[in-house]
Parts: structure tokens; sequence; C-alpha cells
């Protein structure tokens, strides 16, 4: 009898051990399920300004915020887990350099082959990508040298967004499976944060003239006067007036419910992704725009401004306070050249 009732004990605490933790595969996916709630993405670069000729690097940082242990899955491609967007500042996306653009003469580019197979790890993804822990409290960074990866052309203002993908060998190897072109593709964060560089020509390059070109244009609207129109009309509830000052492709990406959609759809789906958008902006999802005031403008350049708006909106009869900074940039392709805005940082004022 007593034989029995061990027999039953130990097969109870057998099964329960067994349910004690989640369903996973073996390369974390149950993971990706909550890294949104628990992972914060930042970049970070040590200056403002590079010279044509010097490293520009660049740090992607990862951190863990919450209260759980949360695996990530990092590419050994590296950017393939961690991609940016670089645009400069007339507004054209940077392409990242091919292989075999590399330099093959350069040292830095060979490789000590006995030395790599010394290092060289196994691990269950094929040597494809390597699970990394991340306690509460840790952060793991990568670190980048932007004039190794890009073609970056001196004497322009380059603007840097992150993602991150915490698992994307497994999305693809989801995406192969289903059959799904959407599969896998969503789960990425986006930086808190876009840092900004200017990338100096070498002195000997430079064109000195004697005459500076002043920011605003007298003859044209200003880009304080751009926003204080675009606000204007969203109070009166002018959606035409209100659409024309926005750069769809740029500020669609200021919104993490529309950004991962607007990226990962066909060039013919976007437009359809963008009257989802406008007709989300129509709903007025902060609440009904109640009076506004431009406190503040930075002229970046000559193409490019920000413009600082405290703002009070109210919800249910509930009013909130916010702080804007909208990013606007000369459209170049128009012969007008009006400003529009690109961008949007939003805070809550205490």
């Amino acid at each position: 009898m007593k034989l029995k009732l061990c027999l039953i004990a130990f097969f109870l605490l057998s099964s329960s051990s067994f349910y004690a933790y989640p369903d996973r595969d073996a390369r974390g996916s149950y993971t990706e399920n909550f890294t949104h709630l628990q992972i914060k993405a930042s970049l970070h670069t040590p200056s403002v300004s590079y010279k044509e000729g010097f490293d520009i690097p660049l740090e992607f940082k990862v951190y863990n915020h919450g209260k759980e242990v949360v695996r990530i899955f990092p590419s050994t491609k590296g950017l393939e887990t961690f991609q940016f967007q670089i645009k400069d500042n007339e507004d054209r996306l940077i392409e990242e350099i091919l292989p075999h653009d590399a330099k093959p003469w350069d040292p830095r580019y060979q490789k000590d082959l006995l030395q790599a197979s010394r290092n060289h790890k196994e691990n269950l993804a094929s040597d494809t990508s390597k699970e990394i822990v991340l306690h509460p409290g840790e952060s793991f960074s990568y670190r980048v040298l932007l004039n190794e990866r890009y073609r970056l052309v001196p004497g322009r203002k380059y603007n840097i967004t992150g993602y991150f993908y915490p698992n994307i060998t497994e999305s693809k190897k989801n995406l192969l499976l289903s059959g799904n072109d959407s599969e896998g593709k969503n789960v990425f964060l986006r930086t808190d944060n876009s840092i900004s560089f200017f990338y100096e020509k070498r002195r000997e390059d430079r064109v000195l003239s004697g005459v500076s070109e002043p920011f605003g244009n007298s003859y044209g609207v200003s880009p304080e006067e751009t926003v204080f129109l675009f606000l204007g009309a969203e109070m009166k509830k002018n959606w035409g007036n209100y659409f024309k000052w926005l750069e769809f492709s740029d500020f669609i990406l200021a919104y993490d419910s529309f950004s991962g959609e607007y990226i990962n759809a066909s060039i013919s789906e976007r437009d359809s992704v963008v009257e989802e958008f406008k007709k989300y902006l129509i709903s007025l999802p902060s609440g009904k725009l109640k009076s506004f005031k431009v406190v503040g403008v930075d002229n970046l350049n000559s193409n490019e401004a920000r413009v600082r708006v405290f703002a009070e909106r109210s919800e249910e009869r509930i009013p909130t306070r916010y702080e804007y900074e909208y990013t606007l940039r000369k459209a170049m392709n128009e012969p007008s050249s009006h400003w529009r805005i690109h961008g949007v940082v939003a805070r809550v004022r205490k």
C-alpha cells in the first residue's frame, strides 16, 4: 500500500513539474509574446558631428526594464536583428553597402581562419543565431561603424531610427512553413529615440561663401506657420487642409500600431494602410484639441526644422496637456518647396 502511495505521489509531482513552464520551442518563440512589455531599445552615438575619414560609431542598446527574464536570439548576421533606417537631410534613404563592395585589401576585412575556428560556437539553430538571457535591469549592446556599412556623403546631415527583431531566425522559419508573407514579420521593436548627426567634409573640400542663406523664407510659409495651420485645421475638422501638411511615408512611422503594417506592406498595399491611418487620425484618439501654442522653433538647417507646441486636449470632459515636437522638412520635389510634417514626438505634461 505504501508503495502505491509513493508511486502516485511521484507521478503527481512529475506531472506538476512538467507543466510548470509554458510551452515554447527551442529558440524561445514564447518570449516574443511579451518582449514589447519587457524590452526597450535605444540608439546612442558619442557625438553629433563627425569629420570625413573618421569612424562613426553607433550603439544599439536593448534593455530589460521589466520584472521577468527575457531571452533574445540575435542573428549572427548583425544587421538582420539590428536594422536601421537612415535618411539624409533631403529625405533620401541610405542603402547598406553590399558585402562584395567591401575592400578586400583593408586589414580590417581580413579574417584569421585559425582564430575563427578557435572561437567557433555551436548552437541549436545551425549557428545562425545565439541565445542571450537578459535579467531585469540588464542590457545588451550592439555596436556598428556606420561609415563601413553605409555610403555616407560628406556635407550632409543624417537621421537614424532603429528596429530590433528579437528572434528573426524563428520568424523566417515560420514564414517559410506558413506560406504567409506577414507571418513573423511584425515581431520587432522601434527604438524609443531617433538620433541625428552631421558628416563634415574635409577642410580642403569645403566651399566657403561670403553670403549665408537665412533659414526662413519671407515669401513662403515658415515651419511654425505650417504647424499653426495644421493644428488649426484639426480644430475646425477641415481634414483636407489637415492632411496636406503631412508626409505620410514618414509620419505614419511615429505610430507603432501602424508602422509595422506599413513597413511590411507592398508598395501597392501601402495606400490602403495610409487610408486606415487617416481614419484613425480623424477619430481623434487622444481627444478633441481645445487649444495650442507654438513655444519654440529649432532651425536645424535650411531644409529641416523642429517646432515645439503646448496643447490641451479633452476626452470625456477630462483635460490633458501635451507637449508635441514636430519635425518638418521642405518638399524638395515641389516647385513651391512647402514645409511638410515628417514626424512627431508627444509627451504628457504634468
